[in-house]
């Protein structure tokens, strides 16, 4: 006899939401932190133009900066986490982060320099932070839950970003007020001060404390890191290329196109991330997961060419968010097999140096991608989306012949793509 799921049960499940008391601290920080972020990114930008009279040029210089800084740091932030543990460097990249957030609100107008400093010091803090936290999951659940509870976290993350970029719109939508703004960006400076203190208080000592072996670069571990950040291109495809298919011809696409397209992204990923982690184990030949989810995922590129061909626009506009809920799925997929393959790459007293290296390739591909978009889909529509497609493909193959061929499990398994 089936037994039928409250909502209650069935959304914690969806989400997956831990039962054990450290993962549903990591889970409620993430939500919380998630939040946080949303109502500072979401307000940022208007804020330090609007408020600070810093122009937009010089605010993304300083956003930049911050990234680039953090992403190079971030393989010294794992080592870190592999000498005096994860928690440690969490609960001070909390704690800066805090202090940060509170110091840019409190900012008087017309302050580049220390406005700039401020940045690259938040990037380097929310950097080291992920990477700790990359580090730390782990030491904090068995082995064969150490993905399903990655996934449980970038579930929690879109859910936090998306409502707290929801309420902000709202709210902006009401009024743009200096004090509003500073709001908005300082809300993330309390949220940050409490994970510091939950995280000291509630989460135990999560590193390797057996014998190290001499730590080395792992170049393969690198290039599987690198090409297959390849998917973090997603979210500037929407953000950037549709607006270019939009902007070419205003009269073929609705303008509210990329709104639709980031929420069936963000409900897909919601609904089957968790779900698609927890199959993990019964996949029995990772090579070919990998090598079928990034094909699918170029390939479904290619459409988006054509689309503008179509003679309705409410066909188009399907075809186009149909086409994103393919790249969706394609992600969610590839998302876990990178998890998966990390975790099983890395020795347990070198957590930390792969979760640093593969911050950097996360970061490098996120800042990137709008690069390589605005270069393509920007100049030429049609010549761009295929473009983009081959490119993504190519590096597809290439990180599947990586892990097949370097992986410590998975190539073990001699003939794992026939």
């Amino acid at each position: 006899m089936t037994v039928s799921k409250t909502p209650l049960q069935w959304f914690s499940t969806t989400l997956g939401f831990p039962q054990e008391k450290t993962p549903r601290v990591f889970w409620w920080n993430t939500l919380a932190a998630s939040w946080g972020y949303g109502c500072y990114a979401s307000a940022l930008a208007l804020f330090s133009v609007t408020v600070l009279g810093i122009p937009a040029l010089e605010t993304g210089v300083a956003l930049s900066a911050a990234t680039i800084t953090g992403a190079i740091l971030s393989p010294l932030a794992g080592r870190l986490c592999d000498l005096i543990g994860g928690k440690k460097i969490a609960v001070t990249t909390s704690t800066i982060q805090s202090s940060c957030f509170a110091s840019i609100a409190l900012l008087p107008g017309h302050h580049y320099s220390i406005f700039l400093s401020i940045m690259i010091i938040l990037g380097i803090a929310e950097a080291a932070g992920n990477t700790a936290r990359g580090a730390m999951i782990p030491f904090i659940v068995a082995d064969d839950q150490r993905t399903q509870l990655s996934a449980s976290l970038r579930t929690s993350t879109n859910l936090g970003f998306g409502a707290a970029t929801l309420v902000v719109g709202l709210l902006l939508m009401t009024g743009s007020s200096g004090s509003l703004l500073r709001l908005l960006v300082a809300v993330n400076s309390p949220v940050c001060l409490v994970i510091a203190f939950r995280l000291a208080l509630t989460v135990p000592d999560a590193r390797w404390k057996g014998d190290r072996i001499p730590w080395k670069l792992d170049v393969p571990f690198m290039l599987f890191a690198i090409t297959s950040s390849v998917v973090a291109w997603l979210t500037p495809m929407m953000t950037l290329g549709i607006p270019a298919m939009i902007a070419a011809d205003t009269q073929l696409y609705p303008k509210a196109l990329v709104s639709f397209a980031l929420l069936v992204n963000s409900t897909v990923v919601i609904l089957l991330q968790v779900r698609v982690s927890q199959s993990v184990n019964h996949w029995t030949n990772m090579p070919r997961v990998s090598l079928a989810a990034f094909t699918i995922l170029s390939i479904s590129v290619f459409p988006m060419m054509s689309i503008k061909s179509v003679q309705y626009m409410w066909i188009r506009v399907v075809l186009t968010l149909l086409i994103v809920a393919i790249w969706a799925v394609s992600e969610v997929i590839t998302e876990t097999v990178r998890w998966e393959a990390r975790y099983r790459w890395a020795h347990s007293s070198q957590q930390g140096n792969y979760a640093g290296l593969y911050t950097l390739a996360n970061t490098a591909a996120g800042g990137l991608g709008p690069l390589m978009i605005g270069l393509s889909v920007g100049r030429s529509i049609q010549l761009g989306w295929a473009v983009l497609g081959g490119v993504a493909l190519i590096l597809g193959m290439c990180a599947t012949f990586v892990l097949a061929r370097f992986h410590p499990v998975y190539s073990q398994n001699r003939g794992s793509l026939e």
